[in-house]
């Protein structure tokens, strides 16, 4: 249950998180641009989004498809908010969900390993790089 309780849409907390969310993005962005430096977000998903598709039985995991679903709601909300004010951003969800080798830690951590973390740097490193050219 506690994993499920920082996606937990009923939780009026976690939608002051997200307006939060949103207010300092729109202020880290604004601070950077006047000094002339470019900002990239990254979306970075929980373990238990990461492997949403892999779970055979979701029912077998309480509070599992609550979480996934909300979390996926709150991702997709603050991606449309992203693109409506044009800010850059990387979605780290479809690559880690894609990557062979594991990602994250096999115990109940829900950080990325040093695997996942390479994975997220060589994404940021790929976009970094194509905008200098």
């Amino acid at each position: 249950m506690r994993r499920e309780a920082v996606e937990n849409a009923d939780d009026p907390r976690i939608g002051v998180g997200i307006w939060l969310t949103k207010w300092a993005i729109q202020h880290i962005d604004q601070l950077a641009k006047q000094d002339g430096i470019e900002t990239i977000f990254i979306l970075l998903p929980t373990k238990e989004s990461v492997f949403v598709d892999k779970v055979k039985v979701a029912d077998d995991h309480k509070y599992f498809q609550k979480l996934t679903t909300e979390e996926e709601q709150h991702r997709q909300g603050l991606i449309e908010y992203m693109k409506k004010n044009d800010f850059a951003y990387i979605d780290m969800a479809p690559s880690l969900r894609s990557m062979v080798q594991q990602p994250y830690f096999e115990n109940a951590d829900g950080h990325p390993n040093a695997i996942g973390h390479k994975a997220i740097a060589m994404t940021l490193q790929k976009r970094v790089g194509a905008c200098k050219h």
